[in-house]
């Protein structure tokens, strides 16, 4: 008797999807559930799940109930084991943790996790909790704490691993300060750092400073490298790009330069990733075909292995690096132990080891950018590479790296809309040319930099070679970054939009690789669904008529939202140079700019009046269309009070947009408050709009 054949399924074939779907599900539900059940239960919860899937397989049944109940016992058990790391990593499951204790009392212990990062007015220091103490006893605590320091002078005293004391007086992070803006409150919590402390220099004591032999292996490995490329790399921008794509620093790296590459499609050269591993693993290539057969594969595995994580123990082992190494590692065991591998199967096992250490990762831009960009390449990169059969060796190459860019936009761009907003339209030609003068002769010329440090002619002579490739490809960059249309640095993607995109070039890539008609249809039906919600999106967008008010960084930005257009009520803010200003115009797809600015007093929008107070003499450009239903404060407060400004306008409401003293904000609020006039301030209570 002969079994018939059948093609096997996709999780048949790639059994760790099946196991990797539950366990992020777990991940999830601790994120928008947590501590709802602490790591002790999860443990219990997991044993008897275990216990039970035990039970079910001293007993096998082949019957469609035996089956479904075994199968939703281990994705149950996946889950819970999910919740369960997710619970067991979050700081705030400790008992010691610093949130737990008494506010405003006595003094903190840091240390200093992560190099200071400047901004025009302070430093912004990550540190960790060590312990607390007042005048009768200390203890240990544990905890992130964001630390930003005012600055004095130009000259940052503190160092990476130094023991800094401060005041007991944490507070939580801040929120979105701005329609679709960065919430940072959420992206620090996952990563454990759930307080932040603003304090003068005065007040940071320095405890102790930490000596270089004190440091780690992988700290002094780091500093050695710094200190090399600091010697021997005379060109500032060659220096810091070879700073922040060997070392992960890049606290030098031009701004402007960056928003260059961000533009272009080819930031990723900057970050160490996956990329970076790959090309250094092409230095080995030569190796089969000096040892055929399975031994030249295995001594060039080998070799690729302790280069690739000596890089990343040089690099400072950045978390995107150990990502990329973790899951070179399993496709290295794999071929050095001689074992069956699917190329596909060990990058879901490698996220799946990953997130087991670090479970909030799953959050992280630059992981789900990463996993994406190779999935991407996994999936797409053999059928498209046979499309065209190039006999040249040169050109073969190129064609190759030509596929392999397109195929890992495929993927990463939904992506990248969804957080950027940007799409790179040149992106093809940029990382073409991105990977042979940066990701090739840069990276191996600031390898070779480091190598003969020890000596510095031969050094430095290497140095000066790759500052021409680094200078040849800033300059074509540039020019290759005004390629990109105007339109095509403001798209939005709402959450559902994104998911549907996902769900088209799935079912697309299957009607095309496999004929599926199925696949066919449901493709047609996502792609109307999409079109769909973006053209109720865009008749919703014409159609608005709206005041936003926000403050950022020390400035104050107004604009009414007409249409698919903006204009500033603030003529003394060039707020085209401000990106949160952009980013909040991109996601009420409002990004065109009518004129420089109106700066009439009093504004009809959305059939209500608002009246611009902005100086003290009291002058209007137009009169007064009474009653006042909003009265938009861009003035600082002193000198004005609320009584006076409810007898004079009347408003409906009161919005103060000028950042004035926190005291003399609070004083006007609770001033309103027994006057019975609505009040909005936006340095506390956040971004206002008027629809």
């Amino acid at each position: 008797m002969q079994w018939p054949k059948r093609e096997a399924a996709f999780w048949e074939e790639i059994p760790v999807f099946r196991l990797l779907l539950p366990f992020v599900a777990g991940i999830v539900c601790y994120d928008a559930f947590p501590q709802k059940i602490t790591p002790t239960a999860a443990l219990i919860t997991a044993a008897g799940l275990l216990t039970t899937l035990f039970v079910l397989n001293r007993f096998r049944r082949f019957t469609g109930g035996y089956l479904a109940l075994r199968f939703c016992n281990l994705m149950l058990l996946l889950g819970v084991v999910g919740y369960g790391l997710a619970a067991a990593h979050d700081v705030r499951n400790r008992a010691d943790w610093v949130g737990n204790l008494p506010p405003g009392q006595g003094a903190l212990v840091l240390r200093i996790e992560k190099p200071p990062k400047a901004t025009a007015k302070t430093w912004r220091i990550e540190t960790e909790a060590l312990a607390a103490f007042d005048s009768l006893h200390k203890q240990p605590v544990s905890g992130k704490i964001m630390l930003t320091v005012f600055k004095s002078d130009s000259v940052c005293r503190y160092g990476l691993g130094d023991t800094v004391v401060i005041p007991n007086r944490l507070e939580a992070h801040s929120g979105p300060s701005h329609p679709f803006g960065f919430d940072a409150r959420q992206f620090y919590n996952r990563q454990n750092n759930y307080h932040q402390r603003a304090l003068p220099e005065n007040e940071v004591l320095i405890l102790a400073k930490q000596v270089p032999q004190a440091q780690s292996l992988v700290a002094r490995m780091n500093r050695w490298a710094m200190g090399a490329l600091n010697r021997h790399v005379a060109d500032a921008d060659t220096r810091a790009l070879l700073q922040a794509m060997l070392l992960g620093n890049e606290a030098e790296f031009d701004p402007e330069i960056r928003q260059t590459y961000a533009d272009t499609g080819v930031i990723h050269v900057v970050a160490i990733s996956g990329s970076h591993l790959a090309t250094l693993f092409l230095a080995f290539f030569f190796i089969p075909y000096l040892l055929r057969g399975v031994w030249g594969r295995r001594v060039q595995y080998s070799l690729g292995l302790v280069a690739i994580w000596a890089y990343v123990l040089l690099a400072g082992a950045p978390p995107s690096a150990i990502r990329a190494a973790v899951v070179f590692t399993l496709l290295a065991g794999s071929i050095l132990l001689d074992v069956h591998h699917n190329t596909l199967n060990t990058l879901l096992m490698g996220v799946l080891l990953i997130l087991c250490v670090q479970p909030m990762w799953l959050y992280a831009v630059g992981f789900q950018l990463s996993v994406l960009a190779v999935l991407s390449i996994v999936l797409f990169y053999p059928p498209l590479r046979r499309i065209v059969v190039v006999r040249n060796p040169v050109l073969r190459v190129l064609w190759n790296a030509l596929v392999v860019s397109f195929c890992a936009q495929i993927l990463v761009a939904p992506l990248s809309v969804y957080y950027f907003h940007n799409f790179p339209a040149a992106f093809l030609i940029a990382n073409l040319v991105a990977w042979v003068l940066i990701g090739i002769i840069a990276m191996f010329g600031g390898i070779g930099v480091l190598i003969f440090s020890a000596l510095p002619p031969v050094a430095q002579g290497i140095a000066a070679a790759t500052a021409f490739f680094v200078q040849l490809f800033n300059r074509f960059i540039r020019g290759v970054q005004g390629w990109n249309p105007e339109s095509f640095r403001h798209l939005q993607l709402s959450f559902i939009e994104m998911l549907l995109v996902y769900l088209l070039i799935a079912l697309a890539a299957i009607w095309l690789i496999h004929q599926n008609k199925k696949a066919f249809f449901g493709a047609g039906l996502t792609l109307a669904a999409l079109l769909g919600i973006s053209i109720q999106n865009q008749y919703t967008a014409l159609r608005q008529d709206r005041l936003v008010i926000y403050n950022k960084s020390g400035i104050l930005i107004a604009d009414h939202i007409q249409g698919k257009n903006f204009c500033s009520l603030l003529a003394d803010i060039p707020e085209d140079s401000f990106k949160m200003a952009k980013i909040t115009r991109t996601g009420f797809r409002a990004w065109r700019k009518t004129k420089a600015s109106d700066t009439a007093a009093v504004q009809h929008i959305s059939g209500k009046t608002v009246l611009v107070y902005r100086d003290s003499a009291n002058r209007f450009a137009a009169p007064i269309d009474f009653p006042i239903d909003i009265l938009f404060l861009a003035r600082p407060l002193k000198g004005l009070s609320p009584t006076q400004l409810q007898a004079a306008f009347r408003p409906r409401m009161l919005v103060v947009g000028s950042l004035d003293k926190r005291w003399r904000v609070l004083a006007w609020k609770d001033s309103c408050r027994a006057i019975g006039q609505p009040f909005h301030a936006t340095p506390t209570d956040g971004a206002f709009a008027l629809e």
